[in-house]
């Protein structure tokens, strides 16, 4: 059963607490921030873009950020640097009179025409996609564009623009026929992308092998430089390109195309999330740390496109300082003019960290707050789903049903239940999802960067190579965690070991059966040991790997850009700013294989909550019998049964053919093990902890509404470490304290005190923290019961208390009755009472409820004499 009540949350700390204090500030701070970083000091004024949004969602005249998503989506494709939309569109607008009075008002304030000249193409495609992401039209459709896209890519690398146009439509028409179950293997695509990589790499193989082949070897030297340049040919290279997507394509095994693991991470997680929390907080939650997230993360790319240039200008500062040689031939004026510029670039390095650290502190920070909020939420709703007693009494049942499979750990909702706060905070508190955004934003704005730069071969150059990588990555990483579930299950086994030795350590000693149990133990430890051991070499492998690759990465890049400068297709002082955009696509391409290993753990840590979730949520559907109860007007509380039948389990204990009880105060007996206890909970309708009831039940009340039934037990409630005050009351802390003279004046008047002569009373005492279940005899806590319903502003219907007069001497049993009649006046009241006769104090008792033989029956008070 989803929640839909909102889950309060607090936050902690000074920095938390300022930006849950802000948060509705999010909008006009990402509009401006985005402003600014792109247009400069004017490009502030875009904060009122996002105003517009929060002032609208206060006033309620729309509730979506519409407005902050379009600057959001002009941003992320504003490093795309194509053709002004004025040049497309001012020769047919100029013809219309109506524009000719804007454009040529002589009275404006500002050149029109340089304003619109500056928006791009790309600049009205992401403001349009921003517009619309906020309706949920774009989301489910992301995946369908990376075919598209890497076909415009593969396109436009030896057709230019109009291969990028063939390249998008190629891709296009892949997704259509994927939508259409005609084919899942994208042909017009992987052909699109064998055609430019062999246009790329088959020119270059001839200066490969002259490099490579020294000249001794010139008869096969020669032979492989004329076959390459024979491939190399137009037409040939096309046609290898062709041959190679056929037989990639031939195979008769179909794979379904699925999600990327980013967004099918994003769909599980919000599915997940979505059976905690509110969909409604939810969505706001998503929705502002989205903004934060996205806004920040176009901010840090630019400015990192701009630290990278600065240090690449320190770099040839410090290239450039002049030394004098041997012969004294540069002047000290042309040594001092050298050191002033490279000091001067540094300067420019230092004034800038500025704000680029503070950019990324704060980012750092917000993303944090986010993701702890998000914790926050999922563990006070689902310990507050815990700790209410009928899901308790329900996960106490050991139970196999809706197990995972081949997972051990899934049987026992124990081990559910000792793993959720580290399931809670892995989930809530990863960081894959973040990273997964963060990645695809700056690979987005890479492809951008490097097609402006016309460097957009570097792209497929890195594609490439990343296919080549990351299955090595990804097979290293998934062997790396496989071994987490295994080790998890025999952990788990190892602990129910010992708990079975504090549950059965007296049988274990009678059988002498430690010896065995221990072998069991250290068998498990062993093969414990030995999957940790197997664990560590492959840690061993993946870090190498890693750290391997991190280094080829590096050369790679240096290589890739080397040579596009090389061929002239890159100017060399583009070289820092290509080789970081480089990256940046590299590391989207890549976050998949990297992040392996994580996402299993991750996958694990989420069906475990998924689990305990749904073990939640049955309690609202376990019941096979389902009484039918009815609410009626009557002069006098009181309840009647019909073909009423109750049980615990398999076993029917008590069948009530028609009895009505209209009495005020009843005592209710029986033998030990009759049911009384089944038969007050079905009353109450509590149908857990394996209770049922079946037929009808009609509650007769004042004003026809279900009644406040309250239930004690023989042990009261008492919970350790809480003043006496606090477990009366049920509230904590200063919560109490408006209860306190009423307390103290109900424990007097019910004579709680049986002190002896110099012991401190239990009135004296109401704020002392202890073990109270130990600190009170049997009679006080039959007392501390009756002062808590008495305390109760509304008070019960009906209330049934277990034995509340055992323990008592007669004095305290008839000052208790008189109580319960001054402060219950309307009140029906069950007592079960072995001793009612005993407890029947000047006729207080106005009937018998007998049960007996699995049914029941009023005695009257004849019974009782």
């Amino acid at each position: 059963m989803t929640n839909t009540t909102m889950i309060p949350v607090k936050m902690y700390g000074p920095i938390y607490k300022a930006i849950y204090k802000c948060e509705f500030l999010l909008p006009i701070a990402a509009t401006s921030a985005i402003g600014l970083t792109t247009l400069g000091p004017i490009g502030l004024a875009a904060g009122a873009l996002g105003a517009i949004d929060v002032v609208a969602k206060h006033y309620k005249i729309y509730d979506k950020p519409y407005i902050t998503s379009a600057v959001l989506g002009w941003g992320s494709l504003s490093s795309f640097k194509t053709p002004s939309v004025y040049s497309y569109f001012y020769p047919y607008v100029m013809t219309i009179p109506v524009w000719e009075v804007v454009v040529y008002n002589p009275y404006r304030a500002y050149d029109f025409d340089a304003i619109i000249s500056k928006i791009t193409v790309s600049d009205v495609m992401g403001a349009t996609a921003g517009l619309l992401f906020p309706t949920g039209i774009i989301y489910p459709h992301m995946d369908k564009i990376v075919a598209p896209v890497s076909g415009a890519i593969s396109g436009y690398s030896y057709m230019g623009t109009y291969g990028a146009a063939a390249g998008f439509a190629a891709g296009a028409i892949d997704e259509g026929l994927s939508l259409c179950n005609r084919t899942h293997k994208h042909p017009l695509t992987a052909t699109l992308s064998n055609i430019a990589t062999a246009n790329l790499l088959l020119p270059q193989s001839g200066r490969v092998v002259n490099y490579i082949l020294p000249e001794s070897l010139g008869v096969i030297k020669s032979t492989a430089l004329g076959l390459t340049k024979l491939v190399s040919q137009p037409g040939v290279k096309e046609s290898i390109a062709v041959a190679i997507s056929g037989i990639s394509l031939s195979s008769k095994e179909v794979e379904e195309k699925t999600k990327s693991p980013a967004l099918q991470l994003s769909e599980d997680l919000y599915e997940l999330y979505g059976e905690i929390i509110p969909k409604a907080q939810l969505d706001e939650l998503i929705e502002k740390q989205a903004i934060a997230l996205i806004a920040s993360q176009i901010i840090l790319t630019k400015l990192s496109l701009t630290l990278t240039n600065y240090y690449q200008n320190t770099e040839e500062g410090f290239t450039n300082l002049a030394n004098p040689d041997e012969k004294g031939f540069i002047t000290t004026a042309q040594i001092e003019k050298s050191w002033i510029k490279f000091i001067d670039s540094l300067s420019v390095i230092s004034k800038f960290l500025i704000p680029y650290v503070g950019s990324e502190i704060t980012t750092d920070y917000i993303n944090k707050y986010f993701q702890t909020k998000f914790g926050h939420i999922m563990n006070n709703q689902l310990n507050n789903e815990l700790l209410t007693g009928e899901v308790a009494l329900h996960l106490k049942q050991y139970r196999t049903e809706n197990a995972a499979p081949n997972s051990e750990e899934f049987l026992n909702s124990k081990v559910l239940v000792e793993k959720m706060d580290g399931d809670i905070n892995s989930i809530a508190h990863d960081s894959l999802l973040v990273g997964a955004v963060s990645k695809a934003i700056k690979g987005g704005y890479a492809i951008g960067q490097l097609y402006s730069t016309k460097a957009l071969d570097t792209v497929l150059y890195s594609s490439l190579y990343n296919k080549l990588t990351s299955e090595i990555t990804h097979a290293i990483s998934e062997q790396y965690y496989s071994y987490e579930t295994r080790l998890n299950e025999i952990s788990t086994k190892i602990q129910s070991k010992y708990e079975h030795v504090k549950v059965n350590a007296a049988s274990m000693t009678i059988y002498e059966a430690n010896d065995f149990n221990k072998a069991g133990r250290e068998e498990l430890v062993d093969q414990l040991r030995e999957i940790e051991a197997e664990q560590s070499l492959w840690e061993v492998a993946i870090n190498t790997w890693l750290n391997a690759q991190g280094i080829t990465n590096y050369i790679f890049n240096w290589l890739v850009v080397a040579n596009q400068i090389y061929q002239g297709n890159l100017a060399r002082d583009k070289r820092g700013e290509v080789i970081s955009m480089t990256q940046d696509f590299s590391s989207m391409i890549s976050w998949d294989a990297h992040n392996a290993g994580p996402m299993t753990t991750l996958k694990q840590s989420m069906d475990r909550i998924i689990e305990l979730k749904a073990r939640m949520d049955e309690i609202e559907s376990l019941l096979e019998h389902q009484p039918s109860y009815h609410y009626e007007k009557g002069e006098q509380t009181g309840i009647c049964l019909n073909d009423f039948k109750v049980g615990k389990g398999d076993e029917s204990r008590l069948y009530i053919k028609d009895l009505c009880i209209l009495d005020k105060h009843v005592a209710v007996t029986s033998a030990s093990g009759a049911g009384k206890s089944t038969f007050f909970k079905a009353i109450k309708q509590i149908m857990h902890d394996g209770v049922w009831s079946e037929g009808d039940i009609t509650y007769l009340t004042k004003d026809v509404n279900p009644p406040y039934i309250a239930m004690t037990t023989q042990d009261a409630y008492i919970t350790p470490e809480d003043s006496l005050l606090e477990l009366i009351t049920f509230k904590k802390g200063e919560a109490a304290e408006p209860y306190r003279a009423k307390v103290i004046e109900l424990l007097t008047k019910i004579k709680i005190d049986s002190a002896k002569e110099g012991e401190v009373s239990l009135i004296d005492s109401v704020d002392i923290k202890k073990d109270w279940m130990t600190g009170t005899s049997g009679g006080q806590k039959q007392k501390i019961d009756a002062v808590r319903l008495m305390l109760s502003e509304d008070k019960p219907d009906i209330i049934i208390f277990d034995e509340i007069f055992a323990g008592l001497d007669h004095s305290s049993i008839h000052d208790l009755q008189k109580m319960l009649d001054s402060e219950f006046p309307d009140t029906q009241i069950f007592v079960v009472d072995h001793e009612a006769k005993s407890h029947n104090t000047e006729g207080w008792y106005n009937n018998n409820l007998h049960l007996s033989d699995g049914g029941a029956q009023l005695l009257g008070t004849t019974a009782l004499d």
